[in-house]
């Protein structure tokens, strides 16, 4: 049976350092009728943000050029405010929770927030309390998403699939 109130979510980023900035946010929800709704969001770079914290290697990963930030992005305001408008209500995992805090955290910061109410969960949690194998579920992940393009929406959009597969209908995660 599956939780409805559970979402994913991804942020891609301007790099991996600790002085990195989000730059997409994605997410994916699951209905009653076990239905995936996702979304994300380009956020234009905070004048605060450290322009040279930009990577090349990670631009190249995520395909995701800091010109169409400056031209389609939006502000982290409304990144933020677009994250608790689909999110506020629901259990929220990621496959790399310590990134992803760091950004909304950076996102929240840059939004004039002082903490976001939105926690994020590591997905193994999710899995291995419904006693999946951290390596079957990253190997079944790794199966659904590949030959799709890196971002956080698909990436989102691909946890939500592999949790109704394991855990709606029939689960059949074996």
């Amino acid at each position: 049976m599956i939780e409805a109130r559970i979402a994913f979510i991804d942020f891609e980023a301007s790099s991996l350092s600790t002085n990195s900035w989000p730059i997409e946010a994605g997410w994916a929800l699951i209905d009653h009728n076990q239905q995936i709704h996702s979304d994300s969001v380009l956020i234009r770079p905070d004048p605060s943000w450290p322009l040279e914290d930009w990577a090349a290697e990670s631009a190249a990963i995520h395909q995701i050029d800091i010109t169409e930030l400056h031209k389609n992005g939006v502000t982290p305001l409304e990144a933020h405010y677009r994250l608790l408008g689909a999110l506020s209500s629901r259990l929220i995992y990621s496959d790399a929770p310590r990134h992803d805090r760091q950004w909304l955290a950076r996102l929240t910061e840059a939004a004039g927030a002082a903490a976001s109410p939105l926690k994020i969960m590591p997905v193994g949690l999710l899995f291995q309390s419904n006693k999946l194998d951290e390596m079957l579920y990253d190997r079944k992940y790794r199966k659904l998403i590949k030959g799709r393009k890196h971002r956080a929406e698909s990436d989102a959009v691909g946890w939500a699939q592999l949790y109704l597969d394991c855990f709606g209908g029939l689960g059949s995660c074996n």
